[in-house]
């Protein structure tokens, strides 16, 4: 198991074929370090094992009006504070018990994402007397850690529908891994924003600074405004995530299917697998 962050005491841990993102969202609960994404390698609708144990009080199904997709909203008691967890259909019901690392529920495609996001639990810790609103999460501390190395490109590419994976040897600090030249960078560059730095107070990649820190305590990113090109190729922008292990990638968005076919076209030599 892997400490992914704690909150006074109580772990936030999953497992090493899982990776994970405090800040690669557009939602306001991540900007504020309040809440982390945990997404299983496959990157699947699939089964997922619990990040913590507790016990269920509360499940809620919200129905978009739009287009009739639900929402769940599971709320899990674990010792002084209330989980909340997003995206997931579970297997359990109320007033049952749940320990870590037990199949809990299956992924799904929220209404709420973006294309080229992947599935995923978003979990918060909460305080007890309030633990439903969007906003009011509690911080997550985050494992301090010092850097190993420096990320390297291969050649290796998966395509899917909205996006390429490259695969990377990354950089290694604590049980964490991922991209940049300092440290681990988190984020969507530059469409999210913001993003995180974990083990640096520089936000650069392939000896290119991509943004400033705007805080210190957090290392919160604000990304510069870049444009992502690669061959001609024009991208929304890139997905950074933090892996725990070494199987690490960055994402690189398609702009539009036009961008997509040029990417498929130019690299159709490079060793990569064509899959949606």
């Amino acid at each position: 198991m892997v400490l992914i962050a704690e909150v006074n005491g109580l772990k936030i841990e999953s497992f090493n074929d899982y990776f994970i993102s405090f800040l690669n969202s557009p939602f306001q609960a991540h900007r504020e370090l309040k809440a982390v994404d945990i997404f299983p390698e496959s990157r699947k609708t699939e089964d997922v094992r619990s990040p913590i144990s507790g016990k269920i009080i509360d499940h809620k199904i919200h129905v978009m009006r739009k287009n009739g997709k639900k929402e769940h909203v599971l709320i899990i008691e674990s010792g002084n504070y209330y989980i909340k967890i997003l995206h997931v259909e579970p297997y359990i019901s109320v007033g049952e018990e749940i320990k870590f690392g037990q199949i809990f529920g299956k992924l799904y495609i929220s209404p709420y994402f973006r294309p080229w996001t992947d599935p995923h639990i978003h979990l918060e810790v909460r305080n007890k007397n309030d633990f439903l609103r969007a906003r009011g999460g509690l911080k997550l501390k985050i494992p301090d850690c010092n850097p190993m190395g420096k990320t390297i490109l291969t050649n290796d590419f998966e395509i899917k529908e909205s996006y390429a994976l490259r695969r990377i040897i990354p950089v290694k600090c604590g049980n964490f891994y991922g991209a940049g030249d300092l440290g681990i960078i988190d984020g969507g560059y530059p469409h999210y924003k913001y993003g995180l730095l974990i083990g640096s107070n520089d936000p650069i990649i392939f000896n290119k600074s991509i943004g400033e820190i705007i805080s210190k305590e957090d290392r919160i990113i604000k990304f510069n405004n870049d444009k992502i090109v690669m061959n001609e190729i024009e991208f929304l922008g890139l997905g950074f995530n933090i892996y725990l292990n070494d199987k690490a990638h960055i994402k690189y968005i398609f702009k539009n299917n036009i961008e997509r076919e040029k990417f498929i076209k130019i690299f159709k030599d490079v060793n990569f697998n064509l899959s949606k």
